[in-house]
């Protein structure tokens, strides 16, 4: 199994209960796969981006709110989000993280 379907896998079992910046957050996955975090609108709000998915695709950014702390569990509509976004991308984002990663 890669990196990638061990994140997804994780994600999918703890779509309730994911934090946002803990160990196995998911601001933690998405840097960990490459993406740039940065602050939104509001202190809560993260824009997340990634330059070297957007040249190998469509993807453009998508938005994550961590108002409930990092720690603590973030609405599950943000993790199914994240999700959603990893395996639209997978193929891409193998491909950058074993190119990064000299996997």
């Amino acid at each position: 199994m890669t990196r990638l379907e061990l994140i997804i896998e994780d994600l999918e079992r703890r779509q309730k209960s994911i934090g946002c910046g803990t160990r196995s957050g998911l601001l933690f996955y998405l840097e960990e796969l490459g993406f740039n975090i940065r602050a939104g609108k509001s202190d809560n709000h993260k824009v997340v981006t990634h330059p070297a998915l957007s040249k190998l695709s469509d993807f453009r950014t998508t938005g994550i709110d961590c108002g409930h702390g990092n720690a603590k569990s973030v609405k599950p509509c943000y993790g199914r989000t994240v999700l959603l976004v990893l395996k639209k991308y997978k193929e891409e984002l193998e491909i950058i993280y074993k190119a990064n990663n000299h996997v």
